[in-house]
């Protein structure tokens, strides 16, 4: 009879966490065959996938006779998952299916170890279903891009960070899933470096500064062993110390770190960016759109549209040599005006519109264009009638992203008042599970901004997708789990 019930109560799981499954997975699958699966560097991993297949290696060069090894932030994971995928006469489409079941793995995961935490099955489903189907990741489930795969990266990360907190005593078999998570992660984009600091800050909140200074420190030795081969392959195929992590390499045109290092002195906004530097990737300079800005004046943009026209070869894909001091000394000259003020500025404008720019699309086919000068938009409406139901659809993206930040920004603010007066009473672990969540989510939030807006000026909304579940995570389990909820916690240590 015992056996009977707990056979009973295992399929009872099984088939809980199945329904889950197919819950996220269905609608993504009907969204993946409904719509387009290429956008922008899809092209490029495409390229480099067929170069590896026909024996090229890892290159983005068009004809096999030059193979020329690409370097630089391309990292060799997702083109060589693509090529694999290629070679077994599988498709794009295949490989969007395959990213979203394991992303909805990944979510039900993520529930499971929720359920072992609060012991409360009707919590853990709905906090999946919430994140599965977040209209935030669900967009960019079609596209053949590194950041849905890498979200679901991110996402066993934090699913190992929940684990942890009820387990304390598997520390050293923590350690070791999160070095495995983290290396594969780099090996499809090293932004996944911004987890370092939400380890540390998970390690010290368990354990304390000493055993989190161990913890970091085996987890950066053993990232580094791992990818050093990577590394190594880069650094010799390049002229600097930094060639290894550096994304001005083989495929860039000539001169465009010293454009993209103007660029980013003074554009705010991804639109900004992206007119300014596409155009030139895809080598039609007479594209490129410059506009007055805040900190651009419209002398220095007349200037550069017409030195680009001038000094930008489409045979020799590249700019001269003329130009390429021009734009070291026009940025030098921009940043140099700049006070303190200005300059935090910059990034604090370049960081909330990177948040909240209600144009964006995350992922959907929902661009607007742009309106025609010589119609009114009721004309242009009448024109393009699907128009004002994308409108529609941009507003009530942006009214739940700003829903979102202003609940996740409250539970950040009460939170860390509670962490203080833990702090000053030498009793951090204490810490409940959501102050917990807060805590380590806001680490992350932290070293993405000065990764992505600030150091590298990339501000695509792609990027956020890694994000977005460790917010909605927070702000649902702040609201959703009761302050006296009894939770299942291992606090002793593995000494």
């Amino acid at each position: 009879m015992i056996l009977i019930l707990r056979f009973h109560k295992k399929n009872k799981a099984l088939l809980f966490y199945l329904g889950l499954f197919l819950l996220i997975l269905i609608p993504r699958l009907i969204y993946i065959y409904t719509s387009e699966l290429e956008a922008g560097d899809t092209y490029l991993y495409m390229r480099i996938a067929n170069n590896i297949r026909n024996g090229c290696g890892f290159s983005a060069s068009i004809s096999t006779s030059g193979c020329e090894p690409l370097t630089g932030v391309y990292f060799p994971a997702y083109p060589t998952l693509l090529a694999i995928f290629y070679h077994l006469g599988l498709s794009n489409l295949n490989l969007a299916i395959f990213t979203s079941i394991v992303f909805s793995y990944a979510v039900t995961h993520l529930s499971r170890n929720l359920f072992f935490l609060t012991r409360n099955q009707g919590n853990a489903f709905i906090i999946g279903l919430l994140i599965g189907l977040s209209p935030l990741s669900l967009g960019y489930s079609r596209m053949i891009l590194i950041e849905p795969i890498l979200s679901a990266i991110g996402l066993f990360i934090l699913s190992e960070i929940v684990y942890i907190y009820f387990n304390r005593r598997s520390s050293i078999y923590f350690i070791i899933r999160l070095c495995v998570l983290v290396s594969i992660g780099f090996y499809f984009k090293p932004s996944i470096i911004m987890v370092i600091p939400l380890i540390f800050c998970c390690l010290y909140i368990l354990y304390g500064i000493k055993r989190s200074f161990i913890g970091i420190t085996s987890v950066i030795l053993i990232v580094s062993i791992t990818i050093s081969p990577w590394l190594v392959r880069g650094y010799s195929l390049t002229d600097n110390a930094l060639g290894a992590l550096t994304g001005y390499a083989s495929n860039s045109p000539k001169g465009m770190k010293e454009y993209q290092d103007w660029v980013a002195s003074w554009s705010v906004s991804e639109y900004a960016r992206n007119f300014a530097t596409w155009p030139i990737w895809s080598n039609s300079p007479s594209k490129v759109v410059l506009n007055k800005g805040i900190f651009l004046s419209s002398s220095d943009a007349l200037y550069v549209k017409d030195l680009i026209q001038k000094e930008f070869d489409t045979k020799s894909y590249g700019f001269s040599e003329k130009a390429i001091r021009e734009f070291i000394n026009l940025k030098e000259k921009q940043l140099d005006s700049y006070n303190i003020l200005i300059r935090l500025n910059l990034y604090f404008l370049r960081t909330v519109s990177y948040f909240t720019n209600p144009l964006q699309s995350w992922g959907y086919n929902i661009e607007i264009g742009e309106i025609i000068e010589n119609n009114s938009i009721i004309d242009y409406i009448k024109i393009n009638p699907s128009l004002i139901y994308k409108v529609v659809f941009k507003v009530l993206l942006f009214l739940y992203r700003i829903g979102l930040y202003l609940l996740y920004l409250n539970c950040v603010l009460s939170t860390f008042s509670k962490l203080i007066s833990l702090k000053q009473s030498n009793n951090l672990k204490r810490v409940t599970f959501k102050s917990y969540l807060i805590f380590v989510s806001f680490a992350l939030i932290i070293s993405h901004i000065i990764i992505f807006p600030i150091l590298l000026n990339a501000v695509e909304t792609r990027y956020l997708i890694f994000l977005t579940p460790w917010i909605e995570l927070s702000v649902i389990s702040h609201y959703l789990i009761r302050p006296n909820e009894k939770l299942r916690i291992d606090k002793t240590p593995l000494e």
